[in-house]
């Protein structure tokens, strides 16, 4: 077999892997708008580059048809950077998305703490979605304290890691609702993206009814639009929500 064969043997095997864990990765592990809420491009173009990129060029630079050693090395060098890239994709999957006080925070599986929860299993996800759950804060005052002491003071979770606290996101939906605001506003208040916010509108029918909440980026803020009534969120836009005017915020509540 020659170099070139080779190079192209190893890139085709390479391209239907990668391929593989891309379509896992897009339709079952961070489904929808989850993939740019969490930033996960940066951790997937060096998964990329190495399994489609790396291996193939060093496979065409050292291959010779009778010293497969250096091949054999190549492969384990991919098949560890497979793996461990797999794995880290997977473990930071939106597992969790939390509605607490006014936005929504995406929590890995690993963020949340079920040990002393009863019923935990009622915490596993659906299949290829993120489990959606309200934050709730306890009604009673003392134990309403008690949480913000135990947050600020002692260092322990925030009710959003806190499944003890979580509800049914439809038990709680007309609440979210309630603490969003229409996404006519956010478009009067954001000029410079006006044009994407009314495209985006101009894509349902009952645009009136649109509103949304931020929703917590790894790096930065979104914000998450809603339908009003059916209460299910439907894309994200590349705006903090929280930049909008004081003025405009007031007449939307």
């Amino acid at each position: 077999m020659r170099k070139k064969t080779a190079f192209f043997c190893h890139f085709s095997l390479s391209l239907l892997v990668v391929g593989t864990v891309l379509a896992i990765v897009f339709l079952l592990w961070y489904p929808g708008f989850y993939f740019r809420v969490l930033g996960t491009m940066d951790v997937l173009k060096a998964f990329i580059g190495v399994n489609l990129a790396l291996g193939p060029v060093l496979t065409l630079i050292l291959y010779k048809p009778n010293l497969l050693v250096d091949i054999y090395m190549i492969a384990a060098i991919q098949l560890a950077a497979l793996v461990y890239g797999v794995s880290v994709i997977y473990q930071e999957r939106p597992y969790y998305a939390v509605f607490s006080v006014d936005r929504f925070e995406i929590l890995a599986e690993r963020d949340v703490d079920l040990s002393n929860v009863p019923d935990s299993e009622r915490f596993e996800k659906p299949w290829g979605q993120p489990l959606v759950v309200f934050a709730n804060l306890p009604t009673d005052p003392e134990a309403r304290n008690r949480i913000i002491h135990e947050t600020l003071l002692e260092g322990k979770p925030d009710i959003h890691r806190r499944p003890e606290l979580w509800s049914s996101y439809d038990e709680r939906a007309d609440d979210v609702i309630s603490r969003a605001r229409p996404l006519a506003r956010l478009r009067e208040s954001r000029p410079d993206i006006a044009d994407e916010i009314m495209a985006l509108m101009e894509r349902y029918d009952n645009a009136d009814q649109l509103v949304f909440v931020p929703i917590m980026g790894k790096k930065h803020v979104f914000s998450l639009v809603l339908d009003a009534q059916s209460k299910h969120p439907l894309e994200i836009i590349d705006a903090d929500p929280w930049d909008i005017p004081a003025a405009l915020a007031r007449d939307s509540g």
